[in-house]
């Protein structure tokens, strides 16, 4: 797990979507 930044985004927007 080196980039996890756009992972984090993604499952951040689907959680607060």
């Amino acid at each position: 797990m080196v980039r996890v930044g756009p992972l984090v985004l993604a499952l951040a927007q689907l959680l607060l979507v």
